[in-house]
């Protein structure tokens, strides 16, 4: 039986591995390190065009978590943003390399349940009582939470404590 509660899922650093793919334009350096360099993250992988989100491997975690998400949950719609604010053609190819790594890695998954926003702050919009977000950043679960949704902190190293913590919604009905 699957529950009615509708799963969220971000894309980087849940499902897809950003982090390995970011080492490799960046030199080797983790995006933290990046930024604590005082260089732009998103101006870096922002300059790869779509073929670098198109060519992310799977996150660690992220096949089997999708899979008991899809097992268990009527609705599954990934929530990722682009990171890049009001740069329309920038977030269009974002959203082409999503979509495309979308295509070949989730294929199953409803086009209408890919939702791509331009900046992370937006997920919050897609909240609500019977809506579960799950999310490898703090930031992003508190406006979720805030705005009434349920969140989860994904950790990819620990991605069977997030399978743990959706099992409770995948068997239980959506609370009035």
């Amino acid at each position: 039986m699957q529950t009615d509660y509708i799963l969220h899922l971000d894309m980087d650093g849940v499902i897809a591995d950003f982090d390995t793919a970011f080492e490799s334009i960046s030199g080797g350096v983790s995006s933290e390190e990046y930024k604590k360099q005082g260089k732009s993250v998103s101006k870096l992988f922002l300059s790869q065009g779509s073929s670098f989100w198109e060519n992310l491997n799977w996150e660690t975690g992220g096949q089997e978590l999708l899979n008991f998400s899809l097992s268990n949950f009527k609705v599954v719609r990934i929530l990722s943003s682009a990171g890049t604010g009001k740069d329309w053609a920038k977030y269009k190819e974002v959203q082409a390399g999503k979509t495309a790594w979308l295509n070949t890695h989730a294929p199953q998954l409803e086009k209408r349940n890919v939702i791509i926003v331009g900046f992370a702050n937006l997920k919050a919009r897609h909240a609500g009582p019977d809506r579960i977000l799950v999310d490898d950043h703090t930031v992003n679960i508190n406006s979720w939470t805030k705005a009434g949704g349920i969140g989860f902190l994904h950790n990819s190293k620990d991605w069977k404590r997030t399978i743990s913590d959706l099992q409770v919604y995948a068997n239980s009905p959506v609370e009035a």
